[in-house]
């Protein structure tokens, strides 16, 4: 599978998991995705007497992405490393890292303040193509709780070799105004 979880400390729910199926069916179409997860939506669809119904089917579910439900939405980068950001409480923030778990590397995250900085969802995998042992990115997501300062960093290490120094890190000081 090319989108994986990697469990994480933090809040789920299901919002995540739709957005991180539907991601997986983008490839395959979104057509597939809903005759897969919803046929009871499209038993009155089969000869399209109502398309607008269709449509707007489609649109609420092209919704859920990224992170879904935000005033704003930051997206950062490895190139963002030991970035300070402010944000306003209901921002969100998504964290993309190149990494490839084929290779037994994971991001791990360090402790945070959580009452500052929710997570949303789970760590969720997106390989870079259909080859074998390909790369790809990992993408976090939280959401701006409540006014105050939160460190947000990650060990870039294999879990299993406990003794071993992280290859690389990342960082974010975040601040989070009302």
């Amino acid at each position: 599978s090319h989108y994986d979880n990697f469990p994480v400390s933090g809040q789920g729910g299901p919002m995540k998991s739709v957005m991180r199926i539907a991601g997986h069916y983008e490839k395959a179409g979104t057509l597939d995705f809903i005759m897969l997860h919803f046929p009871e939506k499209l038993e009155n669809q089969k000869n399209m007497r109502h398309p607008i119904l269709f449509l707007s089917f489609l649109f609420t579910l092209s919704l859920f992405s990224g992170c879904a439900g935000a005033t704003s939405v930051i997206q950062l980068t490895e190139e963002d490393n030991d970035r300070t950001i402010t944000l306003q409480v209901g921002d969100s923030l998504e964290i993309i890292l190149g990494g490839n778990p084929t290779t037994g590397y994971l991001w791990e995250m360090g402790p945070w303040d959580g009452k500052v900085m929710a997570q949303v969802g789970e760590v969720a995998y997106e390989a870079e193509s259909n080859r074998m042992g390909s790369g790809g990115h990992f993408t976090f997501c939280f959401k701006a709780a409540a006014k105050g300062k939160a460190d947000l960093k990650w060990s870039y290490r294999r879990p299993f070799e406990k003794k071993a120094a992280p290859v690389n890190s990342f960082q974010v000081h975040v601040v989070v105004s009302e």
